[in-house]
């Protein structure tokens, strides 16, 4: 059984100038100057063997083999008329992937990040992908993406009839990316769907790390790490977003959940009896 094609994006009609806007700090200046910074405090010290899926035209991969000057870099994207022709670093590898297929012929690895790319990805696909990133990562690895903040998507979750099924179902909108002027269509999540997304694939000793970004006072991107057990690692990503956090008399927490605790079984299993079924206000 052959799979459908990936519908038209404005990656695929016009790669050019989505790379050129993309890449401009002055364009897209919050993902550059704001989200990116704090994305990658999330991110483990070392990293030997990198996948970026859904790199684009590869700026941030670039940056990534600054960070991580030793390690061998594979960038991935379904749209390869974006995707750069060459690379600065010849540790850095481009190819196509859209992620619904197993990516063949490559080595497991120990960091998978996926930032500003899964919220493209529809509900029909998403666990084919999920699945096939998860069995990339290497033993111990570290799984992390960025992805619009369901307290602002859901906004966009017009075609839903009423407050709760807008802020909690799964929908399709279409809205502006970044400040490129270019337009896609996006999935909304809530916090529990996007928790699922890799939490029930990983092994037992995983534990998300979960960072909330705002911008104007109002939520922006949510930023998720699995990382394998309660380790070093996971209290300096504390201390590295810390140091990055504006000033604010009532700052948001990082949230690292326990996989036994009440949140975690409402996040994870779906566990949500207690809510209320009215319609929120």
């Amino acid at each position: 059984m052959s799979r459908r094609p990936l519908g038209p994006t404005p990656y695929t009609e016009f790669p050019q100038e989505m790379s050129a806007r993309l890449q401009a700090p002055e364009v897209n200046e919050f993902e550059h100057q704001v989200n990116w910074p704090r994305f990658k405090a999330l991110l483990p010290l070392q990293a030997h063997r990198i996948l970026d899926f859904g790199c684009g035209p590869g700026n941030f991969t670039q940056e990534l083999a600054e960070k991580y000057p030793d390690a061998e870099i594979v960038g991935a994207d379904a749209a390869e008329q974006l995707l750069p022709a060459d690379s600065t670093h010849k540790r850095i590898a481009f190819r196509t992937w859209d992620g619904r297929s197993p990516l063949e012929d490559t080595e497991p690895f120990d960091l998978i990040i996926a930032k500003m790319s899964l919220q493209y990805i529809n509900e029909a696909d998403i666990r084919s992908v999920s699945k096939n990133l998860v069995d990339l990562l290497a033993e111990g690895g570290q799984i992390a993406y960025s992805v619009p903040h369901p307290a602002d998507s859901y906004l966009f979750n017009a075609s839903k009839h009423d407050e709760w099924g807008r802020r909690h179902e799964p929908g399709s909108y279409t809205r502006e990316i970044g400040q490129t002027g270019l337009v896609a269509t996006m999935t909304h999540r809530d916090m529990s769907s996007w928790m699922k997304v890799f939490w029930k694939k990983l092994p037992d000793c995983y534990t998300p790390v979960v960072d909330e970004i705002f911008d104007k006072g109002k939520p922006k991107r949510l930023n998720i790490a699995f990382m394998s057990g309660v380790d070093d690692g996971m209290m300096e990503a504390y201390a590295r977003i810390d140091q990055l956090r504006p000033p604010s008399p009532d700052p948001q927490p990082i949230i690292r959940l326990e996989a036994d605790s009440q949140l975690a079984r409402e996040l994870l299993l779906g566990d949500i009896s207690d809510y209320p079924t009215t319609p929120l206000p």
